[in-house]
C-alpha cells in the first residue's frame, strides 16, 4: 500500500500526535516541533520550533476552530492561534507527561499518568 500524501519536510524525530480539521493537519513530535500542513495542497504552511521544551504529547482544537492546544510531556498545555500559530497562554496542568487532550463546549480534559 503506497500513502496518499508524503508530507515534506519531516519531523526530526518520532510523531506523537495528530490533529485534522478538513485540510488543516496539526503534527506534533518528539522533536518539540509542531507543524501545520494543507493538505490539499499537500505542503507546509508552517513550523512551530521548539513550541515546548519536550516531546508534544497530545493535541487539540478547541471548540470554534480559532485555536490549538498542544500538551507535553513536561506537564504543560499550550493554547496557539491556528492561524497566526502565536502562542496565545500556557498552564502547568500536570507534573507528569500529558497523554490526550480533549474538549467540550466549555472545558479542556487532560489525560496524564
Amino acid at each position: 500500500m503506497c500513502p496518499k500524501y508524503n508530507l515534506e519536510p519531516p519531523h526530526y524525530d518520532g510523531i506523537q500526535s495528530l490533529c485534522l480539521m478538513g485540510d488543516l493537519l496539526f503534527s506534533g513530535s518528539r522533536d518539540t516541533c509542531i507543524k501545520k500542513w494543507d493538505l490539499s495542497e499537500q505542503q507546509l504552511k508552517q513550523s512551530i520550533n521548539n513550541s515546548h521544551k519536550d516531546w508534544i504529547c497530545g493535541l487539540a482544537f478547541m471548540p470554534g476552530g480559532n485555536c490549538l492546544l498542544s500538551g507535553c510531556r513536561g506537564g504543560l498545555l499550550k493554547l496557539w492561534n491556528i492561524d497566526t500559530c502565536n502562542m496565545l497562554g500556557e498552564i502547568r496542568a500536570h507534573d507528569s507527561p500529558i497523554n490526550s487532550i480533549t474538549t467540550n463546549s466549555s472545558l479542556i480534559f487532560t489525560a496524564s499518568k
